[in-house]
């Protein structure tokens, strides 16, 4: 039975929020209390076999490469990871290693297996070759073997003189035979034909055919230039290619006031009426011996200044009249305000003659714009061109220009070559 006091202590602890409060914390406390009794008891019963076989990595029992123990706690399980990392990545990279070795082996032995054969071809056609150049040589000489036997020298033997007995054979070849084949003809290797060719730094005189204005910017211009004498070249040596054609392009120089021509491409004519052009590379020197064609400066933009000027005077006066038949009068604010106090029909004459004023102000610069500063020169200059690479001339041989015809000036002053 439950006292009176007791109900009163159960009520109390059921209704109060303190005694709610007490209850809640005395079942908290028996439940932690278990715990610990279960994870004691659960502790105590688990020694692995495997821990202590194993033994810790830094153990004299455990060994590096062997699996550590099962963790038992958080640090452990970080150290268990780490280790299984460090382990898949020492084995993952031997193993890429050994597979990197084995390819570079695997292309060593294919590129010696590929060289072996090569060789192994290369020897079965040399072989092939000295069994047939055998083959030739034992031809030959069967084929230049004489037909009767040599003549018996006479030194007193008896039996050389008396004559061979029937059926001995004597009509037949036997044994050795001298061959005099005679000297040995000395032959000369057939290059075949030498084909001509300008070395670099050679040179000739030449004339400029037409005249230019050599642009200073832009795209430069073309010009022309003619051969008038055979080219010096090294080790005084001629070239007798007068009358071909040169083509350049021409630049100005607003420093020196000169042309500078760069060679472009080089032609001639053979005797045959066979037409020869190719690449060239090249320069032009004056009489001077300066690099460049002596010329003048031109600029054109000179003649279109006294109207640039007009125009701009001419609008500046339309303005200021149109200005003297307004008032401009200005407000608190800092405003103004213009008001017509003169003539409408001066002021619309002025701002009439003001507007065109700049339109064709407007025109003269751009006209202005399109000129270019050249530097010009004039046709006829004798000029020497340099090469500054050297120049082959396909199909073009030096016996070509050898046979050259009488009337050349220059027939005979080449040396041998």
């Amino acid at each position: 039975m439950i006292s009176t006091d007791q109900k009163t202590l159960v009520g109390l602890l059921v209704r109060t929020k303190v005694g709610r409060l007490l209850l809640l914390a005395l079942l908290l406390g028996l439940l932690f209390v278990l715990a610990s009794i279960l994870a004691s008891r659960r502790s105590a019963a688990a020694p692995g076999p495997l821990a202590s076989e194993a033994g810790r990595p830094g153990e004299p029992g455990g060994r590096d490469g062997d699996l550590p123990p099962s963790p038992t706690g958080i640090s452990e399980t970080l150290t268990l990871g780490q280790k299984y990392d460090s382990l898949i990545s020492r084995y993952g990279g031997d193993l890429t290693s050994t597979r990197t070795d084995l390819e570079a082996t695997r292309k060593e032995l294919e590129n010696l297996r590929a060289s072996m054969k090569a060789e192994r071809s290369a020897q079965e056609k040399e072989k092939q070759q000295l069994g047939d150049y055998l083959r030739q040589l034992k031809e030959g000489l069967s084929q230049s073997a004489p037909s009767s036997p040599l003549p018996a020298a006479t030194s007193g033997d008896p039996r050389a003189s008396s004559p061979a007995p029937p059926g001995s054979g004597a009509g037949e070849t036997r044994g050795l035979h001298a061959l005099d084949l005679g000297p040995a003809a000395a032959r000369k290797p057939d290059r075949g034909p030498r084909i001509v060719r300008i070395p670099a730094a050679a040179g000739g005189r030449a004339t400029l055919l037409n005249g230019v204005f050599a642009p200073v910017t832009g795209e430069p211009s073309p010009v022309r230039l003619r051969l008038d004498a055979a080219i010096l070249g090294p080790s005084h040596a001629r070239i007798g290619l007068q009358n071909a054609f040169l083509l350049g392009k021409a630049s100005g120089d607003p420093n020196s006031c000169r042309v500078s021509v760069q060679i472009e491409r080089f032609s001639t004519v053979k005797e045959t009426g066979e037409a020869l052009e190719t690449k060239a590379l090249g320069y032009v020197v004056a009489d001077d011996g300066l690099e460049g064609i002596p010329g003048s400066y031109e600029w054109r933009a000179w003649e279109l200044a006294p109207l640039a000027l007009g125009t701009g005077a001419l609008q500046g006066l339309s303005g200021a009249l149109a200005q003297s038949q307004t008032t401009t009068t200005l407000n608190p604010l800092g405003g103004s305000t213009s008001v017509l106090t003169g003539d409408s029909l001066k002021l619309a004459g002025y701002q009439a003659a003001g507007g065109a004023s700049g339109k064709l102000g407007d025109i003269v610069a751009e006209r202005m714009k399109e000129i270019r500063p050249a530097v010009s020169t004039g046709a006829g200059r004798k000029v020497t061109v340099v090469f500054l690479d050297g120049l082959t001339l396909e199909g073009l041989s030096t016996q070509e220009i050898d046979e050259a015809k009488n009337d050349d000036p220059f027939r005979g002053l080449d040396g041998p070559r």
